[in-house]
């Protein structure tokens, strides 16, 4: 253990007399750590579908409006638009350490949203942008 030397009014502060102080050793001062922000992640296209090819289970979430989820969607997305997170989301995904894969059309909503979820607690949040960007299959 490394030795720190303490100034007397430091150490009556932590309520040592100064005879305390001859040969003490002092533990390392504790930097505070700050508090984690509780944010979401943004990840690529090719990123997200290494996940979905993946073993880790996984909830694929469009945030889109259900006329544009109908005329095309990822396959096994599940459809929450985004004005309908806050409401719609405990019951669809109730447990808050789910990974879930947010996308929209262009990556707007899906930064809203992805916001929504982690303000609602949710802990896996990762946004990978628009469908407009997927250069995968989707289902018409």
């Amino acid at each position: 253990m490394i030795g720190y030397e303490i100034e007397v009014e430091e150490a009556e502060e932590v309520g040592m007399d100064e005879g305390e102080l001859e040969g003490a050793e002092l533990e390392p001062p504790q930097l505070e750590q700050p508090e984690s922000e509780n944010t979401f992640q943004q990840i690529s296209a090719t990123e997200a579908k290494e996940i979905m090819d993946g073993n880790e289970s996984f909830i694929l979430l469009d945030v889109r409006e259900r006329e544009e989820f109908e005329e095309g969607h990822i396959e096994g997305a599940v459809l929450i638009p985004v004005n309908q997170i806050t409401e719609l989301a405990p019951n669809v995904i109730p447990d808050k350490g789910t990974l879930i894969l947010v996308y929209c059309r262009s990556g707007r909503r899906s930064l809203d949203a992805s916001q929504q979820l982690v303000d609602l607690g949710y802990t896996r949040v990762v946004e990978f942008g628009g469908i407009i960007d997927w250069p995968y299959e989707i289902v018409r």
